[in-house]
């Protein structure tokens, strides 16, 4: 048997209603627009598919982005690290 889905606000991030989603553990989540219609209904994909990458981030101390070469050797493209200090 499935979970009722959840109702969440327009107001709310995506990055809320995944985490949202999580604790529930549903999942879907339905959108009512200011009068209380239906105006979205959101999957758990649909949400990270949309996410902004940038949003992510902020969850985490540090992320590396390094592009390998086909013999394995290769170089860091992006570093974002909280502290900079940290920085490779």
């Amino acid at each position: 048997m499935s979970s009722p889905p959840l109702l969440v606000s327009p107001e709310d991030s995506l990055w809320e209603t995944h985490h949202k989603v999580q604790q529930e553990n549903v999942q879907l989540s339905v959108v009512p627009d200011n009068q209380g219609y239906l105006a979205g209904i959101l999957t758990q994909s649909s949400i990270l598919q949309a996410c902004d990458i940038r949003e992510l981030l902020l969850e985490v101390e540090r992320v590396i982005i390094y592009h390998f070469d086909s013999d394995w050797h290769g170089e860091v493209i992006v570093e974002l690290v909280n502290i900079p200090q940290w920085s490779i």
